[in-house]
């Protein structure tokens, strides 16, 4: 038997359970798109479209920012609808901090190989030429590079972003560089970039554009996340949602997970 809802009609009680295989139980397969993330969207296709060689997108720790970029970075288009290639890296802390690990880095991104014996002259070479060949892929010649948390590159480990994009430029090819790390952590380094004359070319090259990356800040963002996290369904064409089948003889069958929006944004209530 089932259970009555308000409306006096039975809700199914028979098997429309999650399958194993679902999104859900993976932490780094089951995404829900926030507002955010459209507007970085956004901001990133126009940056490509205009042709820019670099930018920022920053924000605090944890904010999602990492998963965001990912996951709208693959999605990019050019004017004419054509996929714009992009290569994703995500730098460490290291004792040595080198040139060399720099290209590296990208190397393994870019191939899934590592490279221990080259140059970087040699890794450089061999970059530019795998970059320029997946530049084939639109007709504006366009690249991106994502480079997660920047605020462990030190200045001089700028210099691999900015031969390579030079280097390309003379084959044809568009190479836009963006940055992505946390504001308190990249807060000397941005106030350096800014002031220090020296580094007029780094500024003008990749800081002249930046993104301020929120998370969930409000009642709309929370309302829209629960709108899509209790309308999504896996399979596409499976017949419940995931609402639907985790609520199932709990909730009325016109129950809407929306409806715990202005709850969850109500503050705590402290204890005096």
């Amino acid at each position: 038997m089932g259970s009555l809802d308000e409306g006096g009609q039975i809700m199914a009680s028979r098997s429309n359970q999650l399958p194993p295989d679902h999104p859900i139980y993976n932490p780094n397969g089951f995404v829900i798109e926030t507002p955010m993330c459209f507007e970085l969207e956004q901001c990133l296709t126009q940056w490509l479209r205009l042709g820019r060689t670099g930018g920022v997108v920053l924000g605090d720790s944890r904010a999602g920012k990492s998963t965001a970029v990912e996951m709208v970075g693959k999605r990019l288009k050019t004017r004419s609808d054509e996929v714009i290639p992009a290569c994703f890296i995500s730098l460490c802390n290291r004792d040595v901090k080198t040139i060399a690990a720099v290209y590296r880095n990208i190397w393994f991104s870019v191939n899934g190989t590592y490279k221990t014996k080259n140059s970087s002259d040699q890794m450089c070479y061999d970059l530019v030429h795998c970059f320029a060949d997946m530049s084939f892929a639109n007709n504006a010649r366009q690249v991106a590079l994502f480079v997660d948390e920047m605020q462990y590159l030190t200045i001089e480990q700028f210099a691999p972003f900015v031969e390579l994009g030079n280097k390309l430029r003379l084959l044809g090819t568009n190479l836009s560089v963006i940055f992505i790390g946390n504001w308190s952590e990249c807060e000397l380094m941005l106030q350096n970039i800014t002031t220090r004359q020296e580094l007029e070319m780094l500024r003008g090259r990749f800081f002249k554009d930046s993104f301020s990356f929120k998370s969930v800040t409000s009642l709309q963002d929370v309302d829209a996340c629960l709108s899509k996290l209790g309308a999504y369904k896996y399979p596409t064409d499976a017949k419940y949602s995931l609402t639907q089948c985790a609520m199932k003889g709990v909730v009325p069958s016109n129950w809407k997970l929306t409806s715990l929006a202005p709850k969850i944004c109500k503050p705590p209530v402290i204890p005096g």
